[in-house]
C-alpha cells in the first residue's frame, strides 16, 4: 500500500511525536538518544530518527543536506524480501553513498526492503511492481514495506501508550540481580530544583564509582535516562567517579537493585 508522505522535515516532527524513535546525531559518538513526544529533537544535516516497532518493522529518516533527506527500513514480512528486488537499484549517487548505519538497541543488521529519498521537490523510490511474485499481481496492498513500517504515523485511530510508573513495573522486576559485583544503587532528591534541574536522580553505580545507568525527574516535568548506548536528550552519565555517600547528607538514600530496576524500565528505557 503506498500512501503520501510529508516533506522531510515535518516527517521528522511527526516521527518525534510519535515518541517511540531514537536520535542518532551527527557527531560521530554512536549511541541511541530516546525521543519522548514532549522533545524537539533539532532537524539538522546528518542526524537520524530511527524506529522499530517490536516485530522487525523499522526506518531510519537521515537529514542528508538542506535540501534532500534519505527515508530508509526493511519489513521481514513483504512478498519482496525472497525476490531479486533492490530497493537502491534506482536511487541517485548521493542517496546510496549515505551512510546506512542505525544505533539502536534492537536493531544490527536490519534488513533494507525499502527506500525512498528526498531530491528537494519530491520523494523519489524504485519501482517494485515488476518484482512482486505472480500471486500478489491482484493485491493492491502489496508493496516493499514501506506501510508496514510507518502505519502508525498517519492512523488517526492509533493512541501511543503511555509509559507506567514504578508500581506498574514491579512484576518485571522481581528478584532483579545486579550484572556485576559490588553496585550501588542511590536515590537522590534535589528538593530546591526548578525549570530543567533534576529533581530527583534514581542511579546504579559499579564497584568503582562510576555511574552504570541513570533515571533523572526534572523540575519542569521532563524525565530522562542514560545508560550503554542509550540516553535522552538532557541526561548523561557522569564521566568521573561520584562522590561518598556521606557527602550528600539528607539527599541519599541507598535503594534495592529491584527498586532501581522499576524506575529503569518506568522511565522508559526498556528499549520502547
Amino acid at each position: 500500500m503506498e500512501f503520501e508522505l510529508p516533506r522531510p522535515d515535518v516527517l521528522w516532527t511527526t516521527i518525534a511525536d510519535h515518541g517511540y524513535a531514537f536520535l542518532n546525531l551527527a557527531d560521530g559518538n554512536p549511541r541511541a538518544i530516546k525521543v519522548f513526544r514532549a522533545d524537539e529533537p533539532t532537524w539538522a544535516v546528518g542526524n537520524r530518527l530511527v524506529s522499530e516497532d517490536g516485530t522487525g518493522n523499522w526506518y531510519a529518516l537521515v537529514n542528508v543536506d538542506t535540501e534532500r533527506a534519505l527515508l530508509f527500513g526493511g519489513d521481514e514480512s513483504t512478498a519482496l524480501v525472497d525476490t531479486d528486488f533492490d530497493p537502491w537499484a534506482s536511487a541517485p549517487p548521493w542517496a546510496a553513498a549515505v551512510d546506512r548505519t542505525v544505533v539502536h538497541p534492537r536493531l544490527h543488521e536490519g534488513v533494507v526492503t525499502f527506500v525512498r529519498w528526498w531530491d528537494g521537490i519530491q520523494w523519489c523510490r524504485t519501482p517494485f511492481e515488476a518484482d512482486l511474485p505472480d500471486e500478489y499481481d491482484d493485491e493492491p496492498d502489496a508493496d516493499d514495506g514501506l506501510y508496514a513500517g510507518l502505519w502508525q504515523l498517519f492512523d488517526p485511530a492509533w493512541t501511543p501508550e503511555d509509559e507506567g510508573r514504578p508500581s506498574d513495573q514491579a512484576q518485571y522486576t522481581y528478584g532483579f540481580v545486579p550484572g556485576e559485583p559490588g553496585m550501588r544503587y542511590w536515590k537522590i532528591n534535589a528538593h530546591t530544583a526548578t525549570g530543567t534541574e533534576s529533581r530527583q536522580v534514581v542511579v546504579e553505580i559499579d564497584a568503582n564509582g562510576y555511574e552504570v545507568r541513570k533515571v533523572e525527574y526534572f523540575a519542569d516535568g521532563r524525565r530522562g535516562f542514560a545508560g550503554g548506548i542509550m540516553s535522552t536528550l538532557r541526561t548523561q552519565l557522569s564521566a568521573t567517579p561520584v562522590a561518598d555517600i556521606a557527602e550528600h547528607p539528607g539527599m541519599v538514600e541507598t535503594i534495592s537493585p529491584c527498586e532501581f530496576e522499576a524506575e529503569w524500565l518506568a522511565v522508559g528505557a526498556c528499549y520502547r
